[in-house]
């Protein structure tokens, strides 16, 4: 019983070391992550309310000019609308679901053109720059805008794919001729995209717009169908 006692006279000492050293452990690192969080927000305002003058100023011109943008990107989306709704379809080719969701599919291949040719805008940087091989690193930065571009492309295609093979399930055979619409704004505002992307990051907002817009129209327009059709 003694040795029993004396080997735990000596354990506890030894067990509220080790506590400590994981709490000094701990609070090494609550210290450095705190100091991180304090470091970023004093170097970086993230709130208009935290900039000075300057960036506030510069903040509402780069907002002002991506409202023009917007408002730009409405006169072209309805120019889109006007000119390609015209073009004649035949509804007797259409009658069933199945062909519905055929057509959309086959102008859906339109769509995706954007993502082909963003792939081949990065393939085209790495063969003729140092950022060649990816691995290296080294010039990755030659890639970087290219990289965004291919990302948005992405992006963008998977909520407008979505959104028109959705809305072809809702519409007869009388309105598909919204799915070209669709995506000739797309399309063209891709296009319109990846040009402002590469002459100014401050001038895709007219691309941005008359790629989304339609898409973020197409959902709202599912959203209640479902809803009415599911829910009340």
């Amino acid at each position: 019983m003694t040795r029993i006692s004396h080997h735990n006279h000596g354990l506890l000492p030894w067990i509220l070391l080790k506590l400590t050293d994981i709490k000094s452990v701990f609070c090494v690192f609550f210290c450095l992550f705190r100091h991180q969080k304090l470091k970023r927000s004093t170097e970086i305002p993230t709130k208009i309310s935290e900039m000075n003058s300057q960036e506030k100023e510069e903040h509402n011109a780069l907002l002002k000019w991506v409202t023009m943008e917007f408002a730009a990107g409405t006169g072209v989306c309805a120019v889109i609308y006007y000119t390609v709704r015209n073009i004649p379809l035949d509804p007797e080719t259409l009658l069933t679901p199945q062909d519905r969701l055929v057509f959309a599919l086959r102008w859906l291949f339109i769509s995706s053109l954007p993502i082909l040719f963003a792939v081949l805008g990065v393939l085209n940087v790495r063969g003729t720059t140092k950022a060649i091989n990816p691995i290296d690193g080294n010039a990755e930065h030659l890639v970087e805008l290219p990289n965004r571009i291919l990302r948005n492309h992405i992006e963008q295609f998977s909520l407008h794919a979505l959104g028109v093979l959705a809305l072809t399930t809702y519409l007869d055979e009388n309105c598909m001729s919204d799915i070209p619409v669709l995506v000739a704004m797309f399309f063209i505002g891709r296009i319109l995209f990846t040009i402002g992307y590469i002459s100014s990051p401050d001038n895709r907002g007219f691309g941005f717009f008359i790629t989304f817009m339609p898409t973020l129209v197409t959902y709202g327009y599912c959203l209640y169908k479902f809803v009415t059709t599911y829910i009340l």
